[in-house]
């Protein structure tokens, strides 16, 4: 059975039938082809902007971020910060600053892949070659940031995973540009261009499976083939994506407030090191959901 899945791409698309812009997110169910707008841009942004990072939070609830600086209502953000939106529909809701990147990055970033844990720690990748929490990064890398401690650590390295042979165009390396964990074990990734990973080739409209607990197999994996389901795939690149949540743990409340016209929008490693062929996990790096549901008083 195929995951649900949340995402945005780099420019309008058609999925399921529903076409959308690059400021827009949809849920989009692989089984039965079916797309719904979860995040009408237009409503939120004071411009047409490109998210290009998100994550689940709870149901309702997105960490996100945009190719750009950009602005909702009052509240202005850059492209290393994230805000959270509480969602009461596609077009309403509230919003706050939920990661200050300039309070973290050593220079202006754009974060461009992000997966928020249970713990309220943070997988991300930025555009760039980047240093949060004294570890440096390049973009094919992950890195896992601790916002109550400000320490990071490698938790991906992609130059043990990706082949240089498709990263010529980016200076010989590679682009994550969108994450999600799956489990304490696996990760889903997009990538900015044409990659491969131990002679598994993928584009930028698809979503592949890493594996990290195995060391002989299974390392990469076809997850969302882009062209069986979007039309004109060529054209489509995902930027950003989320798995359905599972539920967990409320992620501690930001303090900024705005108000916005369309509404009220309440501002309010262990290293992993990494040969081709083995891999190593620490069992306490990743604390994962468990099965309930946040509800808040101020919707």
């Amino acid at each position: 059975e195929a995951v649900p899945l949340l995402l945005s791409t780099t420019k309008t698309a058609t999925l399921g039938g529903l076409t959308f812009k690059d400021d827009d997110l949809v849920t989009y169910n692989p089984d039965t082809e079916v797309a719904t707008l979860f995040f009408d841009g237009s409503a939120f942004f004071g411009h047409n902007e490109d998210i290009d990072a998100v994550s689940f939070l709870d149901e309702d609830s997105i960490a996100l971020s945009t190719k750009s600086s950009a602005n909702i209502g009052s509240l202005n953000f850059k492209d290393e910060d994230l805000v959270r939106i509480d969602l009461t529909s596609p077009t309403t809701g509230t919003a706050s600053l939920f990661f200050d990147g300039s309070e973290h990055f050593n220079h202006n970033e754009d974060v461009d892949a992000v997966s928020v844990l249970s713990d309220g720690s943070l997988l991300l990748s930025t555009k760039n070659t980047a240093t949060i929490g004294g570890v440096t990064f390049r973009k094919e890398d992950l890195v896992k940031f601790e916002p109550s401690t400000a320490t990071a650590s490698l938790f991906f390295d992609g130059s043990e995973f990706f082949e240089s042979g498709y990263g010529w165009h980016h200076g010989g390396n590679n682009n994550i540009d969108a994450v999600s964990m799956i489990d304490s074990d696996s990760i889903v990734i997009s990538t900015a261009k044409k990659a491969e990973i131990d002679d598994f080739i993928f584009e930028d409209e698809d979503l592949v499976r890493i594996d990290l607990s195995s060391p002989t197999e299974g390392l990469a994996s076809m997850f969302f083939d882009g062209s069986d389901h979007f039309d004109n795939a060529y054209k489509a690149d995902i930027d950003a994506v989320a798995l359905a949540p599972a539920g967990g743990e409320p992620i501690p409340e930001p303090t900024t407030m705005a108000l916005l016209g369309i509404g009220l929008f309440g501002l309010g490693v262990n290293y992993l090191r990494r040969a081709r062929k083995r891999c190593q996990i620490s069992d306490d790096r990743i604390q994962m959901p468990e099965e309930r549901r946040w509800e808040t008083d101020d919707r």
